[in-house]
């Protein structure tokens, strides 16, 4: 009898053993999988958000409108690919954790809700526009600040905001002026002023730009330095110029884009802007 020709099998010992180091390679494997797999659905997620941004934007930019309602299907095809599957009703795509994106028009964000399919973002990291937790977001739009005043000449303004404003809640009488006192850079008299913007007609010259005239009368003075005063005006996301009560000269972050802007938040949701009028 050859012995040698005889096969041979595997043990039982050999076999728990091989199991065992399959099990353990198992254990040391599956964390980075885990990892993997929470790290490809948030890279997707935050992928999908900035596709969804750049369609959005380029719709309001080419429709020269704003969404004040979260509905994408508008968008379907000239601005961003199909996200319904079966079901055409859906308004939005879904993110890698099968809930709906949502989106917030006031503060500009477009937002996935994570793993746990809840908001954990607080009025607070919604006004300095942060996510918190496991919630995802970016920005679409700018905070909503009077940005520029232009003096054309000392009968003309020009007004330049960072988003499209709502045409039906504007008028001339949203607007104060007041000349400054050159010392100490405030208002001659604050609690009057020289208000005579209600005498001003108002030209819309596109969605963030609009135009002041005067009346003779109210011109003007050449070479004063004045304060530009905002109260009232809307973004067409409903966005008010300031978000909270504060005091004249407290700058508050969420309505000013830097340091170097003169953006201030008062009590009446208004803002305001210096500027020297043309000298003669």
């Amino acid at each position: 009898m050859n012995f040698l020709s005889r096969k041979r099998g595997f043990t039982l010992l050999e076999l728990l053993i091989v199991v065992a180091i399959i099990a353990v390679l198992i254990a040391l494997a599956l964390p980075f999988y885990q990892d993997y797999i929470t790290k490809s659905k948030y890279t997707a997620a935050l992928a999908d958000l900035s596709n969804i941004r750049k369609a959005v934007q380029m719709y309001e930019q080419v429709e020269q409108s704003s969404l004040t309602v979260f509905d994408l299907r508008p968008l379907i095809g000239d601005y961003l690919e199909d996200f319904r599957k079966s079901d055409l009703t859906q308004t939005t795509p879904r993110d890698p954790y099968g809930n709906d994106y949502s989106f917030n028009p006031e503060r500009g964000l477009l937002i996935s809700y994570g793993p746990n399919h809840m908001c954990e973002m607080t009025t607070a990291d919604l006004k300095a526009r942060r996510a918190t937790g496991d919630d995802i977001c970016v920005t679409y739009l700018p905070p909503f600040y009077l940005m520029r005043v232009s003096t054309l000449n000392n009968r003309e303004l020009e007004l330049e905001f960072s988003r499209r404003v709502n045409d039906s809640l504007i008028s001339s009488g949203m607007f104060g002026f007041y000349v400054l006192d050159t010392t100490t850079g405030q208002p001659k008299n604050p609690a009057t002023g020289a208000n005579f913007s209600g005498n001003a007609e108002i030209y819309r010259i596109s969605s963030t730009v609009y135009r002041l005239r005067f009346q003779d009368a109210d011109k003007l003075q050449s070479g004063a330095y004045y304060r530009a005063y905002a109260n009232g005006v809307k973004s067409q996301g409903g966005r008010n110029l300031t978000s909270d009560p504060g005091t004249v000269g407290n700058c508050d972050a969420d309505d000013r884009p830097g340091s170097e802007t003169k953006t201030s938040m008062n009590t009446n949701n208004g803002a305001w802007l210096d500027f020297s009028a043309p000298a003669s």
